[in-house]
């Protein structure tokens, strides 16, 4: 199934949307996801900076390979690591890898855990 994850600050946790229907089906503090897009609205990244007001504008796209609420995750231990990945409407226009700053926009898998969120590439 694929999904659009962001991360809910109401809730405290991640919702995972059905990207078809885009309708909430679960929340979780973990989620395991392959062949991943990480998607951000140039619009309303430009609408947050204008209005100075959180919004989701940030998604990370996939298809489901586990939900799990631990750091934990068999599946993508035996990947090969990239980084942590990183979004900031205030300072970047999309996803980019922690220490380098270089924009990403996809990832073999990746594993989100609350805020967290780190990209592995097929070993």
């Amino acid at each position: 199934m694929l999904v659009k994850v962001y991360y809910n600050i109401r809730k405290k946790c991640l919702s995972i949307m059905d990207k078809t229907t885009r309708r909430v089906i679960g929340h979780s503090d973990g989620v395991s996801l392959k062949d991943v897009k990480f998607t951000v609205s140039k619009a309303g990244v430009e609408r947050i900076r204008a209005k100075k007001r959180k919004a989701v504008v940030a998604f990370v796209e996939g298809e489901i390979m586990s939900w799990h609420a631990s750091e934990e995750c068999s599946i993508c231990e035996t990947q090969h690591h990239v980084g942590i990945v990183k979004f900031n409407p205030y300072k970047w226009d999309t996803f980019v890898m922690d220490l380098t700053f270089t924009p990403v926009t996809k990832a073999a898998y990746a594993r989100i855990n609350g805020r967290i969120v780190t990209a592995y590439d097929a070993a």
